[in-house]
């Protein structure tokens, strides 16, 4: 005589390794959506810092020191902080513009830059005189 449907040890393997299944594809997600919410807030991030750091670029001269602040309403949670700190060349300042969330200050952008201490025009060094591009 034959018998028909599954034991009940057949069905608890099934539903074992359908479990181990579950929980392997679930922890996959996770982790995909975890990496998807880091790269959209560097997305958002990284113009942020550079908005700042073509600001600091334009002043015509800079000064050592450090700088914080937010992005107004508009980007609330969102802030800013410059570090201007001289660099081996006593003519350039190291200028590095980090921006992050309040929310999780450890997800940052930090962006880095060398640059005169003056922009003007540059003086020729040649006789007779002539005018520097």
């Amino acid at each position: 005589m034959r018998r028909r449907g599954f034991t009940l040890l057949e069905v608890l393997v099934a539903v074992l390794v359908m479990g181990l299944v579950l929980v392997v594809v679930l922890e996959g997600m996770g982790r995909s959506i975890r990496a998807h919410k880091r790269v959209a807030l560097r997305t958002t991030l990284l113009p942020l810092a550079e908005g700042k750091m073509d600001e600091i670029l334009k002043e015509p001269v800079i000064q050592e020191g450090e700088e914080e602040g937010d992005y107004g309403e508009e980007l609330e949670g969102y802030e800013w902080e410059a570090i201007i700190e001289p660099s081996a060349d006593e003519n350039v300042f190291s200028i590095r513009v980090r921006a992050f969330t309040t929310a999780d200050p450890t997800d940052d952008v930090t962006l880095t830059c060398l640059r005169r201490v003056e922009i003007g025009p540059v003086e020729s060094q040649a006789e007779g005189g002539g005018s520097a591009l």
